[in-house]
């Protein structure tokens, strides 16, 4: 998904120099953001399906 898709270019961009990527007039407040939360989403889903193979919830 990073590599062939607009977010992942603008992600790899923020990471490497956010004043140049700001200058390129990309969104440094929303693309963290969604970066962040997209990463807690897929986290809790995999933490989720851990447990529940685990049977450790009671």
């Amino acid at each position: 998904m990073l590599s062939r898709t607009r977010f992942g270019h603008y992600v790899y961009a923020i990471g490497g120099n956010a004043e140049a990527t700001r200058r390129a007039g990309i969104n440094l407040a929303r693309i963290p953001t969604l970066a962040f939360t997209s990463g807690s989403l897929t986290a809790g889903i995999g933490g989720t399906i851990y447990a529940s193979r685990l049977r450790s919830i009671f």
